[in-house]
């Protein structure tokens, strides 16, 4: 599985592309668990909710926090106009 994070007319845009299909939708696949939106580039709720979601998917549990600090700094420097990421990316960044 790859995370696409992109821009739509500035509005962000989290799209999860399967091996054998590319989904739809967005937010598929990566659950919120708060009710600040996806987002990155920064520091700050947004970011961190989206950290929280992709690293509960590729651990296959919720992070600790120091999982979570991890994810969320990567996120944060993340190019706000794009980029991607897979699983196994993931599991270096939290050291997992």
């Amino acid at each position: 599985m790859k995370i696409l994070a992109s821009r739509n007319n500035g509005i962000p845009c989290i799209t999860v592309e399967f091996k054998f299909e590319i989904a739809p939708t967005v937010y598929v696949g990566l659950q919120r668990y708060d009710k600040s939106q996806f987002e990155w580039g920064y520091k700050g709720e947004g970011p961190r909710s989206l950290a929280k979601s992709m690293a509960t998917n590729a651990l296959g549990h919720q992070p600790t926090e120091s999982e979570l600090d991890k994810m969320t700094n990567w996120v944060a420097m993340q190019p706000r106009t794009g980029w991607q990421i897979d699983n196994n990316t993931i599991l270096l960044v939290t050291d997992s």
